[in-house]
């Protein structure tokens, strides 16, 4: 997953998806070997997802046209007044004022695709890749839409630092020991030029070519990789269990080390914010039907 959640064009709705992903798929694997490691990532799972913001997240499902309120399961907040609750909470956060009527109308409307929702649904079905565009919430040259507003705020949340790091160790890369003496200005430019060259090179698949003519047709590659192939043996095999429980033990102890607040205090800190409740993976999604909405989350992210 973290493929998913490093990537650059990851959205906010992709992650706590992905963890029902995880807690959808670990369950259900037959073999009881690997039980233990399977226990300390859905632990994790779990631990991550405790220190997020669920609110931000669980509304980023629900204005994305291919998902809205079906991942979820029967829960409190779920229902008309713990949406409107929720939807009221972050507009005040964002905007510093009370929620106007108007969002609760789309919001009711949107979700039982009535009104001018309606025709969304067959949108998403023509064009998958756009169901997280917010501009077909309205018509063209027409007020934006209070739910258009709070879902374009939602939906332009970057769930990773990925970009920034990126950015840094382009500014390093540039501004060396001998390349001391560049302005800001000129920095700023270079590291720009490099990252839009970088992109044009991944959509024209400059990128991919390159890296198959180093890493596959390689001839000296090609012969370290048979060569490494050919001393293979069967005492692999047999380590390859031992190597199964490092994992796991590695997996548990990064599980007891990591620095997170006990339930009690995550409690005590969602009640001095707002209303809100820390609700667990295994709890928020609706897995009996989780091959409708993983279908999805298949074509949009993986």
């Amino acid at each position: 997953m973290t493929n998913i959640h490093q990537a650059s064009h990851s959205k906010p709705e992709h992650i706590p998806i992905s963890f029902g992903f995880l807690y959808y798929h670990y369950p259900r694997i037959g073999d009881d070997t690997d039980l233990v490691a399977r226990n300390a990532v859905l632990e994790s799972v779990e631990c991550r997802w405790s220190q997020v913001d669920q609110e931000v997240f669980i509304v980023a499902v629900i204005v994305n046209l291919l998902y809205k309120d079906k991942p979820f399961s029967n829960i409190p907040l779920m229902t008309c007044a713990g949406l409107m609750s929720l939807f009221s909470h972050l507009w005040k956060y964002f905007y510093g004022r009370t929620a106007p009527p108007e969002l609760f109308t789309d919001l009711d409307n949107y979700l039982k695709s009535l009104s001018e929702f309606q025709p969304l649904d067959i949108y998403t079905q023509i064009s998958v890749s756009h169901a997280n565009d917010q501009n077909k919430f309205s018509h063209h040259n027409s007020e934006i839409k209070p739910l258009q507003k709070i879902a374009q705020q939602i939906l332009s949340i970057y769930p990773n630092s990925a970009s920034c790091e990126h950015l840094f160790s382009i500014f390093g890369a540039i501004l060396t020991k001998w390349q001391n003496w560049l302005s800001t200005q000129n920095l700023m430019l270079l590291a720009e030029l490099k990252m839009h060259l970088h992109e044009e090179h991944i959509h024209t698949g400059a990128v991919r070519k390159c890296l198959k003519w180093c890493y596959c047709e390689n001839p000296t590659i090609e012969i370290n990789q048979s060569a490494e192939s050919s001393c293979v043996t069967a005492e692999a095999d047999t380590d390859a269990f031992g190597r199964l429980w490092q994992i796991a033990a590695h997996l548990i102890q990064a599980v007891k080390d990591e620095e997170t607040l006990t339930t009690s205090e995550i409690m005590e800190v969602a009640a001095n914010s707002s209303d809100f409740r820390c609700i667990p993976i295994k709890d928020l999604f609706n897995f009996s039907c989780a091959q409708d909405w993983l279908g999805s989350f298949y074509q949009t992210a993986i």
